[in-house]
């Protein structure tokens, strides 16, 4: 969906942060952060549904942009929100080819659990700065 410019996406439920790194040697025997296989899958899903909004809208929005994230958690229990924006930000701004520094305001907020349809609503909108 679209509308005055911005991006719609309905995504699913973002896994948490605390599950989508693990430690690795790198070439030159350091420790590195690199994405597990969950993190890489959602990321690329994520950019899919960008993808497809671009075929039935056309161009998004331009930079600089506020982010604004809606979420349904599959479940009544606390949500720690903050754990719940990096992935997805990482997939949507994959999908469009673009790093997230363009992102000059983030609004994240949960609402009631939804255990049918567990999902993110973001909204990707320029913003006058």
């Amino acid at each position: 969906r679209s509308f005055c410019g911005a991006m719609l996406l309905t995504l699913p439920y973002p896994p948490s942060t605390n599950g989508l790194y693990r430690n690795a040697r790198a070439r030159n025997g350091k420790t590195i952060r690199v994405k597990t296989q969950k993190a890489q899958a959602y990321q690329a899903n994520a950019a899919q549904h960008v993808l497809a909004w671009f075929l039935e809208f056309g161009a998004p929005p331009l930079p600089p942009y506020r982010l604004t994230i809606v979420l349904y958690p599959p479940t009544a229990r606390r949500q720690d929100v903050s754990n719940s924006i990096k992935v997805l930000e990482d997939g949507v701004f994959s999908g469009l080819g673009q790093n997230d520094r363009q992102v000059v305001e983030v609004r994240v907020r949960a609402e009631m659990a939804d255990p049918k349809y567990p999902r993110a609503e973001v909204v990707l909108e320029h913003m006058e700065v």
